[in-house]
């Protein structure tokens, strides 16, 4: 990096003393110790300087000549320069991961050079661990192909058991499917993956008589969704809990531990008679759960054993979140709050809703949260 700097320096050095353009030191030199000379012809007293004077001029030269040398030896090309720069960046890097000294990235080198030594194999051992791998991949075939077939055999019980769900959620003539493609995967020559199996699975729903089952993901509307999520996390949340997909209503767990099961706004884009459903759904979910559920449907909320009250209040320098247990009036009011305003005759719905839960409750309901936002 320095190289064109330190050749400059060298040949004003170079030329200072032998001055190609103009006289250097060398010839003012040799001009002072001819008149030293002529001196020293007449007066011999300054023979001692005279000998000092030539002996710095062979100094000079000397010193010129190296000069010279040194700045014919320096090399500036950049590219050079580029290549060591970048040489260096590789060196670095290699520090930031291995180690902090390069003795510690050779050291590192040697090591997986033994290590790859150790692995390299010679024939015979390759084709042994081929068989082996082989023999392997024909054994996650066979147990792969078995997990597909449980699988196809369990979906059809599985279908079954959601539509119930969905008949109870006025989706009475839905239907439910579980679809299977085959995963890149074949009998002969199955990947070696995670355990997942050779299907790519997905659920397939149809809304109206009519339309073929096509995928939940792309055709289900808001309401829709909400309603088969909700028949979904029934059916999944009594076999994961007891390994039977009919729901037990008189069940107590054996452990004392009752499951938790959280809906979170699951009651989007319905309304009416569907929300009445899913609610009276959550209320039978309850009775072997712990339900909670974050609602805005006064339907919903009226079936709770205890409803809370979320309220967020903002200003400028701060916003708070207060949870607030909901009895007697305060319930009355937050559910005429949810029609749209505390009214006298949503007030005296809202009580209408209460006493037909109250009424219609056989059991454990679940806990509601309704949003208030200020």
């Amino acid at each position: 990096m320095n190289a064109e700097k330190l050749r400059d320096a060298a040949a004003l050095c170079r030329d200072a003393l032998h001055g190609d353009e103009e006289p250097g030191a060398i010839a003012l030199a040799r001009q002072a110790l001819q008149a030293a000379r002529e001196i020293e012809a007449t007066d011999g007293s300054v023979s001692e300087w005279v000998e000092q004077l030539q002996s710095a001029i062979y100094q000079i030269e000397d010193a010129g000549e190296e000069a010279r040398a040194y700045a014919d030896s320096l090399d500036a090309d950049p590219l050079r320069l580029e290549d060591i720069e970048a040489r260096l960046h590789r060196l670095t890097r290699l520090k930031r991961k291995y180690g902090d000294s390069l003795d510690r990235v050779i050291s590192h080198r040697e090591e997986i050079e033994a290590e790859l030594t150790r692995l390299n194999l010679d024939e015979n051992a390759t084709d042994e661990l081929k068989k082996a791998a082989d023999k392997l991949r024909a054994e996650y075939s066979t147990e792969a192909q078995k997990l597909s077939q449980s699988r196809r055999e369990l979906a059809t019980k599985f279908s079954s058991e959601v539509v119930k769900q969905l008949q109870t959620l006025a989706m009475e003539r839905a239907q439910f499917q579980v679809g299977f493609e085959a995963d890149g995967h074949n009998e002969n020559n199955a990947e070696i993956g995670d355990g997942s199996g050779t299907d790519r699975v997905e659920f397939l729903l149809s809304a109206n008589p009519g339309q073929p089952p096509r995928s939940l993901a792309r055709i289900a509307s808001g309401g829709e969704i909400s309603r088969v999520m909700l028949a979904l996390r029934t059916v999944l949340a009594q076999v994961e809990y007891s390994g039977s997909a009919t729901l037990d209503k008189n069940r107590v767990p054996a452990s004392g531990r009752v499951p938790i099961i959280v809906f979170d706004e699951i009651d989007t884009g319905i309304g009416g008679v569907t929300a009445e459903a899913v609610g009276e759904k959550m209320q039978e979910l309850a009775r072997s759960f712990q339900v909670f559920c974050v609602t805005h449907l006064p339907q919903i909320a009226k079936r709770a054993d205890h409803h809370l009250q979320v309220q967020k209040q903002s200003d400028d320098a701060r916003t708070n979140v207060q949870i607030k247990v909901l009895q007697g009036d305060d319930r009355v009011h937050e559910l005429a709050r949810m029609m749209g305003r505390e009214s006298e005759a949503n007030l005296s719905h809202a009580r209408e809703l209460l006493k037909q839960s109250s009424s219609q409750k056989n059991g454990k309901s679940p806990k509601t949260a309704s949003r208030n936002k200020k």
